[in-house]
């Protein structure tokens, strides 16, 4: 009788223990509520859980500080019509040379546009959207040179090509 009598004292003062060391880190890690700051609640959307038969709602926030907005593009094209020029507000490759005539100031190009549009281009002339220059018209090309940056950073001159193409039906 007294072993047992031992064993219970000896558990009461273990349970006693627990409950004072439970108490403990329960205060140190909830903050009491006069100590916290003020502020202010995210937005929360709810949304209904059509899969369970009672009518609860899942709530999730979301802070409108640090996330991105959900709304906007995520890919974003480059604006058109930046140009000072209607062939300065596409890419040199959606061009086509359509002809190439020359009268005593020297050669002029004939330029088609995407949307079906010509227009009458000489040397000298800009082009494109990264500020192409037309260097040198021939009899079946025209050469332009664009300024760009390559993949190191540096930037670099780029002379792309039109060749007149005889063989489609224009």
């Amino acid at each position: 009788m007294e072993r047992k009598r031992i064993l219970t004292i000896i558990l009461l003062i273990l349970l006693l223990v627990l409950i004072v060391y439970g108490i403990f880190q329960y205060t140190t890690i909830v903050p009491k509520p006069e100590l916290q700051k003020a502020q202010p609640k995210p937005a929360t959307l709810a949304i209904e859980d059509k899969k369970s038969d009672k009518s609860s709602q899942l709530a999730s926030s979301y802070d409108a500080v640090t996330f991105r907005d959900p709304f906007t593009p995520l890919i974003v094209r480059k604006e058109k019509g930046t140009g000072i020029s209607i062939l300065q507000n596409y890419e040199i490759e959606e061009l086509r040379l359509s002809g190439v005539v020359k009268d005593n100031g020297g050669f002029k190009a004939l330029i088609k546009t995407p949307d079906g549009r010509h227009f009458v281009v000489k040397q000298n002339d800009k082009i494109g959207l990264h500020g192409g220059r037309i260097s040198k018209i021939n009899k079946d090309s025209i050469e332009i040179k664009e300024t760009a940056k390559s993949y190191t950073g540096e930037i670099i001159q780029v002379t792309k090509t039109l060749k007149l193409r005889t063989e489609e039906g224009q």
